[in-house]
Formats: structure tokens, sequence, C-alpha cells
């Protein structure tokens, strides 16, 4: 399901929640926390897209004010 580096990175951090915090890792499996990680990632990613095109829409918006006062 996942790309071998993701994986890989996904591996690397179950390993480490298990080791760090194993009484809350204990009811789930590898995969479940993989599943718990990734969906994770996808809604951090999400969010900062929304930030930048948020940033984005401004900038644009002070362009046009700039525009609008050279005229």
């Amino acid at each position: 399901m996942f790309s071998n580096a993701l994986e890989e990175t996904l591996d690397s951090l179950v390993s480490e929640i298990r080791a760090e915090t194993p009484e809350e890792a204990e009811p789930y499996s590898d995969y479940s926390l993989k599943c718990l990680i990734h969906n994770r990632l996808i809604e951090a990613a999400e969010e900062k897209a929304d930030e930048l095109i948020a940033v984005t829409a401004m900038v644009e918006i002070v362009k046009g004010l700039k525009a609008i006062n050279q005229l």
C-alpha cells in the first residue's frame, strides 16, 4: 500500500512509538499504527496546504492593492 521510502519511515515511527509508549500502542497492530500515522500526515499536509492557499490569496490581494494605488 505504501511506497518503499514511506514504508521504511512508517516502520521506524512505529518502532519509536512502541518503544516510547508501549501501553498506548499495544492494542494496535503495526499496520493500524502505520495507517493512523499516514492519515495524520495527510491531515497535516492538508492543513498546511490550506494555510499556503490563504497566504497566496493575501499576497495576490496586496499586489492588487498596490496596482490600484499606482493608478
